[in-house]
């Protein structure tokens, strides 16, 4: 079930023409056979070059609420473009600090960027400051939708790669269909970065993502809180029924 309905995902993938990894989450069913519902949970990677008919595609959605995940410098070196139907744009900076640490080691040659890239998943699902970031993600997530709510950080791959995880684990979708729509970040990124490929070419790991990598996130939460439900309920504080009950069809 899970390799048909993830890997087609020409009608997941949001039609933006400057947004390279950017796709809804409705479509995808979870264990119970229930559909996520469409239009209301969208990831992306920066938004900061949108052509006029993208802003025109969020407007018509309507796109009411933009969480963006990067750090400031990030944000003021490509801010985002923003459609006037969004009502809410609330930044929650993710690993602040360690992202811009994470981007010098990136340009050196000799960096073990595998080794770096499960530091940063380690990070991003232990880290006191990024659950305190993901527990206000799912605060904001908690309530009635008044529209579509779309999640971004640079890449789109491995601080919304966590975020839409985490996202599927409470909407009860199983392990495999949540590691698929991960990896399909891949042939977008490949495209959007093929210039910082053949600049950095030993950089393959830190513009890619890896099985390994949200494994590694997944069993770190396990060792350190016994499940994953655990880790949901207690540590981000989600109401798994009240996010079924929202994001679910019936």
């Amino acid at each position: 079930v899970c390799m048909q309905q993830t890997l087609n995902t020409t009608h997941r993938q949001l039609p933006l023409q400057a947004c390279f990894n950017s796709r809804d989450l409705g479509g995808i069913s979870n264990q119970a056979g229930r559909n996520i519902k469409t239009q209301l949970l969208l990831r992306a990677d920066d938004l900061s070059s949108l052509s006029t008919a993208d802003v025109a595609y969020l407007c018509e959605l309507p796109l009411h609420t933009v969480i963006d995940f990067r750090s400031t410098l990030e944000q003021n070196h490509k801010p985002d473009i923003l459609p006037d139907s969004c009502q809410r744009h609330l930044h929650l900076d993710i690993l602040s600090g360690n992202m811009e640490v994470y981007m010098q080691q990136m340009k050196d040659s000799s960096a073990n960027a595998r080794a770096i890239m499960f530091e940063i998943y380690r990070d991003l699902v232990l880290n006191p400051q990024s659950q305190q970031q993901y527990r206000q993600f799912f605060n904001v997530l908690q309530q009635e939708p008044q529209g579509s709510l779309l999640f971004h950080c640079s890449a789109g791959k491995d601080r919304t790669g966590i975020a839409t995880a985490l996202i599927l684990e409470a909407l009860g979708v199983e392990r495999d269909c949540i590691m698929q729509d991960y990896l399909l970040s891949n042939p977008y990124l490949i495209s959007k970065y093929s210039h910082l490929f053949e600049a950095y070419p030993h950089a393959y790991d830190f513009l890619t993502v890896s099985e390994d990598f949200l494994q590694h996130a997944w069993d770190l939460i396990d060792k350190q809180h016994g499940t994953v439900e655990r880790y949901l309920t207690e540590v981000l504080h989600i109401d798994l029924p009240l996010m079924q009950n929202l994001y679910l069809e019936a």
